[in-house]
């Protein structure tokens, strides 16, 4: 439920609210105002309203999150299918090549490479795709290994079912559930990765605002206006929160393994006649 009225509240307040998160009424006048009526969430010391800032980082950090996690699923699920079903030296070369890529940092990676390589959003995203998708290839990988030689496996292929088709009518639905778990948890991470980009002021870049670029802006009024600190970093917490107990939740739901023990009955003792 929570989820639900951040994502409907981010993308209708991004609509909404979306050219006031820039503007400056009186750098001088509004400068770092307290939470009022006019300002729920007060200004920051550009005089911009914080609110709507939050709102719309919100739509931009939930965007960035979703895209760049279907984009890291899509290609991490498509590789380890190939990797499990091709078997033998193909699989031995595409996961050795995998254990390279999974050898190398991720944050100091994009560290490097956003610092001397300053994309837009559609960069960002590929990039934060193009590195998150080595987990979802060993996990998808690892499920086709236990379901390759399956009896309904052996059956297809014996009909003369083409690799294509064995990899997407019968493979796929199979690992699917994993998958959607993990990609549901991959959101919170990315929204957090990007969040923690933005800090550093490698991620998104203004005056496109973002949670992490939001809460920069506030670094250095502490104490004197907390409320632009205090604001964005509950929407992160809020959100990537809501994030793993979703995927948490999906993974009860859609795991065929998990035992569900019903509790016991209560004891009837039974009643005896009076004399």
């Amino acid at each position: 439920m929570s989820l639900t009225l951040l994502t409907v509240g981010a993308m209708l307040g991004w609509l909404v609210v979306g050219e006031s998160s820039v503007v400056q009424p009186d750098v001088v006048g509004m400068k770092n105002a307290p939470p009022s009526v006019q300002h729920l969430f007060g200004t920051d010391q550009f005089s911009r309203d914080v609110f709507a800032r939050v709102l719309t980082g919100g739509a931009i950090s939930l965007s960035i999150g979703l895209f760049a996690v279907l984009f890291s699923t899509v290609v991490g699920t498509t590789y380890g299918l190939v990797a499990g079903y091709a078997g033998g030296r193909v699989e031995t070369l595409m996961m050795r090549l995998l254990d390279g890529f999974m050898s190398i940092p991720r944050v100091l990676l994009l560290i490097a490479v956003l610092t001397l390589w300053r994309p837009g959003l559609a960069g960002l995203i590929l990039l934060l795709g193009a590195t998150g998708w080595f987990g979802v290839a060993r996990l998808v990988r690892a499920q086709v290994l236990s379901i390759r030689n399956a009896d309904f496996v052996v059956a297809a292929r014996a009909l003369g079912a083409s690799p294509v088709s064995m990899l997407g009518r019968h493979l796929l639905p199979n690992v699917a559930a994993p998958v959607i778990v993990s990609a549901t948890l991959g959101v919170g991470n990315v929204i957090a990765l990007e969040a923690g980009l933005s800090y550093l002021g490698i991620g998104a870049q203004p005056p496109t605002p973002s949670w992490g670029s939001i809460f920069l802006d506030g670094i250095g009024y502490g104490v004197s206006a907390w409320w632009v600190l205090l604001f964005p970093g509950l929407a992160i917490v809020a959100t990537v929160l809501s994030f793993n107990i979703l995927g948490d939740a999906l993974r009860d739901v859609l795991d065929p393994r998990q035992v569900h023990v019903a509790r016991p009955l209560p004891e009837l003792t039974p009643e005896l006649p009076h004399p």
